[in-house]
């Protein structure tokens, strides 16, 4: 029995503390340059879990060498935890602050996951982004058309946003004026804009815009509009995830999906990779204060929002709380959007969308320029 204790405290103590350095040190790792540190940094919320069930489970069976050892790698890495657990500060809004809003809108059609037309998701979230106030708005995955009325039309968009300027990396789908892309859309006048070359080897790169935009006579501010590589699931690797909990039987077609989704996520984690880096070489160069919004589709626990965080701020870690969700699709929910920015800015009053109208959340917060 003693032997088996003493066992059981190794699995409990030892097995769950390497994961966790291991998963600190996989948050630094390039995916480009390991295929294991990234799945063990995607899947640091869990192993932290595991951790805190395992000290408990130690301290009560008084292991206390242990169990406490547990909680002060836990502590060591509270830098990393407060990354997919934020404490921010809420605060009041101030004249001056200035309101921006991310969201990956899905071409404004997420009505098929749950039977509504597609006019009735583009008018829900028309509804949601009349009440919003916001003074720049950052689209994602943003769909209109010229033409056909049952459609987006620009002039729907500037209605809703209460809107006047607008940049965009559209492109028209087949030449018959339908259009897709990267836009941000803005109450102040836009004296510049430009689009972030993104060069890689995949047929579907991500995307980045930004707008240099003016804030009053002697503050211009600039904003970037980012998309990184998604996975891009199809439906059996999509049901294959969703069934995990629950899957009973192990055969030769479960085991080849499930090789296929941890390939995807993989070759997915190497596009970002290569992608974020034309973003942030890009916006260290930019001459003003600096504000990054968009889908990373990435976790807080990723080497790619481990790049993003080293040279800019994350408006949800101070002023957002709790694990801030963003992500509403099939896969299971994290937080994959974002709003950066310099240290020019203070950020306030972060906020999550309720409604799920898109596969994503839209998130706002109030920036304030220090002195």
């Amino acid at each position: 029995m003693k032997g088996f204790l003493n066992g059981l405290v190794v699995f409990l103590g030892i097995i769950p503390m390497i994961l966790l350095l291991a998963s600190y040190y996989g948050i630094h790792v390039d995916p480009l340059e390991s295929r294991v540190f990234p799945l063990l940094a995607y899947g640091f919320p869990y192993i932290v879990l595991l951790n805190l069930v395992s000290g408990l489970f130690l301290l009560l069976l008084k292991r206390w060498k242990w169990g406490l050892l547990n909680f002060a790698l836990l502590i060591f890495g509270y830098n990393y935890i407060t990354r997919i657990y934020s404490f921010g500060n809420q605060q009041e809004i101030q004249a001056g602050d200035l309101k921006i809003l991310t969201y990956n809108v899905r071409a404004f059609d997420t009505g098929e996951r749950f039977g509504i037309p597609r006019s009735q998701i583009r008018d829900s979230i028309f509804e949601f982004l009349d009440l919003q106030d916001a003074s720049i708005y950052c689209f994602q995955e943003f769909y209109h058309e010229k033409n056909k009325k049952n459609f987006v039309q620009l002039a729907d968009v500037f209605k809703a946003t209460n809107t006047k300027y607008y940049m965009s990396s559209e492109l028209d789908s087949g030449e018959r004026f339908r259009y897709t892309g990267a836009y941000i859309f803005s109450k102040l006048p836009i004296i510049n804009k430009g689009q972030v070359e993104i060069t890689t080897s995949h047929e579907r790169e991500g995307k980045c815009i930004f707008a240099d935009i003016q804030v009053n006579d002697s503050t211009i501010i600039r904003v970037y509009n980012f998309h990184l590589a998604s996975i891009r699931y199809r439906e059996d690797e999509y049901v294959f995830v969703e069934n995990l909990n629950h899957q009973t039987n192990i055969n030769d077609e479960n085991k080849d999906t499930g090789i296929r989704v941890i390939k995807m996520f993989l070759d997915a984690s190497k596009r970002r990779s290569v992608e974020l880096k034309f973003i942030l070489n890009h916006a260290k160069k930019s001459p003003y204060p600096t504000v990054l919004c968009g889908d990373l589709n990435d976790t807080p626990s990723s080497f790619a929002y481990h790049e993003f965080r080293g040279l800019f701020e994350d408006a949800h870690q101070q002023a957002g709380s709790g694990f801030g969700k963003t992500y509403s699709g099939r896969m299971p929910a994290n937080r994959i959007d974002y709003i950066f920015h310099t240290s020019h800015f203070s950020a306030q009053n972060f906020a999550i969308q309720n409604e799920v109208l898109s596969d994503h959340r839209a998130i706002s917060t109030h920036l304030r320029l220090e002195e």
